[in-house]
């Protein structure tokens, strides 16, 4: 694939911030963010969105070639909803679809923050918050394809988190972590751009290519009970 003659449409829905992003002849366009008011409204802000980006980047839908979208952990209804929006232009426009996840896109923002190299001996936690000060941990590597199974992705409290984590692992999360502070703690802010780098990139297998019909949300359950 040369990617610099795609023109591709990426969507995140996994978190109260709706992003959009489009890639058109090496450049990137990114849509604003969401107002106060717009928080969770996804459902009825794609369209303005897509709409916005296609006007700013001289763009027809029929000059899309391919569609990206990230499959979670996030929001169970915000998810549904960017996949459903992109499965739909996907079928309409005969499209294949980028999928990753919000733990390697988090990665890569982590990345373009601290401008590492990526070496086999790397070792990333990566942190995402859900409810009840409760996360979603899980430990990346470089050896670690998207094709692997997230059976070893544990959702728990903070404080039976850190009794897991290695005191050599870099920590990159999306929000602070009073009980970390102490840790290496990176806090970053992924978007839909991000998931355009991992394919624009090549970055380490972090992302795939589907049909519109096995496209799917990545739901991770509780591992615990109180």
């Amino acid at each position: 694939m040369n990617v610099n003659k795609e023109t591709i449409l990426a969507v995140d829905t996994s978190t109260a911030l709706l992003s959009m992003a489009l890639f058109k002849k090496n450049v990137y366009y990114e849509s604003p963010a969401n107002k106060p008011d717009e928080f969770f409204d996804h459902s009825s802000n794609l369209v303005p969105y897509l709409d916005k980006l296609l006007k700013i980047s001289n763009t027809k839908l029929s000059e899309l070639t391919l569609l990206a979208v990230n499959i979670g952990p996030g929001s169970f209804t915000g998810l549904r909803i960017g996949l459903s929006f992109i499965k739909t232009l996907a079928i309409e426009l005969k499209l294949k679809i980028v999928t990753t996840t919000s733990f390697f896109l988090a990665v890569k923002e982590f990345f373009n923050k601290k401008n590492f190299l990526i070496h086999k001996n790397l070792q990333i936690t990566v942190l995402l918050p859900s409810v009840k000060n409760e996360f979603y941990i899980y430990n990346y590597a470089p050896t670690k394809k998207i094709h692997k199974n997230f059976a070893d992705t544990k959702y728990l409290p903070v404080e039976k988190i850190i009794p897991l984590i290695d005191k050599k692992s870099i920590i990159v999360t999306t929000q602070n972590i009073p009980q970390l502070d102490s840790w290496n703690l990176n806090i970053v802010n992924y978007s839909a751009r991000n998931i355009i780098e991992l394919v624009v990139e090549n970055f380490n297998n972090c992302y795939k290519i589907v049909s519109s019909e096995k496209l799917f949300p990545l739901y991770i359950r509780h591992t615990y009970y109180s």
